[in-house]
C-alpha cells in the first residue's frame, strides 16, 4: 500500500514560526501544513469510522492527535494534545466491533509536564515529519553489519503485528496527516533512517505515561 504526500508536496512552508498565545509564544519550528480548502480535498482518516469531528473543525490553535490501533483491530486510542493559553491532554477509546453504537470513552489522563512533551514533538520535527512505505524502504535498503569475516546482511524484516498510527494536527489556520506504519520496529530494524527515528519519538513524547 502506498501511502501519499502530496499534502505536503503542495503545503506552505513556515520555517521557525512562534504560534503567540496571550502570555508567551511557543516555538514549533517547521511547519509543512496546508490550509483548509486543500486539506479538506486530502483528508485520508475515517472519522466517521473514529465517530470523531475531523480536525478541520477543531477551534484550537494548536491541536494534535495520535491514533494508535494494533492487532487485534478491536478499538483504537486517540491521543489529544491542545493548546490556546496551557496545554492540555485527553485520551480516548474508540471501538471499531462491526456495527458498534458505543460511543469514545474517555479516559483519565496526566496533564503534568504538557510543555516538556510538545517540546520533544517539535525537537524531532513533529510539524515536518512524513509518511514511509515501508515497501520502498525494503525495496531500497539493505542494512549490513561488519562481522570479523567481512560484511553480512541484516537479512529482511517481516512485521505481522505491531502498531499503526495516523497523526494530524492544526497550527494556527495550517492542516497535515501523516501516517506511521510500525515506527517502533522498523526504527529499530533501519537505525540509520532518520525519519524513522523521528516517527518513534513522536510517538513515545505524545503517549508519555499513558498505558492504555
Amino acid at each position: 500500500m502506498k501511502y501519499s504526500t502530496s499534502i505536503t508536496l503542495a503545503s506552505i512552508f513556515f520555517l521557525f514560526q512562534p504560534v503567540h498565545s496571550q502570555s508567551k509564544s511557543i516555538f514549533i519550528g517547521e511547519i509543512h501544513g496546508a490550509i483548509l480548502d486543500s486539506f479538506k480535498r486530502k483528508e485520508v482518516i475515517p472519522y466517521e469510522q473514529f465517530k470523531f469531528p475531523p480536525i478541520s473543525a477543531s477551534r484550537h490553535r494548536i491541536e494534535i492527535r495520535l491514533y494508535e490501533w494494533g492487532f487485534p483491530m478491536l478499538n483504537v486510542i486517540c491521543t489529544i494534545l491542545t493548546h490556546d493559553t496551557v496545554f492540555n491532554r485527553t485520551v480516548y477509546s474508540i471501538p471499531l466491533y462491526p456495527d458498534s453504537l458505543e460511543k469514545p470513552e474517555q479516559k483519565i489522563v496526566s496533564q503534568n509536564n504538557l510543555d516538556s512533551i510538545f517540546g520533544e514533538t517539535v525537537k524531532s520535527g513533529i510539524f515536518s515529519i512524513e509518511s514511509i512505505n515501508r515497501d520502498e524502504i525494503k525495496k531500497n535498503y539493505h542494512p549490513m553489519y561488519i562481522t570479523s569475516s567481512g560484511l553480512d546482511t541484516t537479512g529482511r524484516i517481516i512485521v505481522n503485528d505491531g502498531s499503526f498510527y495516523f497523526l494530524e494536527y492544526k497550527v494556527d489556520k495550517y492542516y497535515n496527516q501523516e501516517v506511521f506504519d510500525n515506527p517502533e520496529t522498523y526504527s529499530d530494524y533501519y537505525r540509520d533512517n532518520q525519519m524513522l527515528r523521528r516517527q518513534k519519538e513522536i510517538v513515545s513524547s505524545i503517549r508519555a505515561g499513558i498505558d492504555y
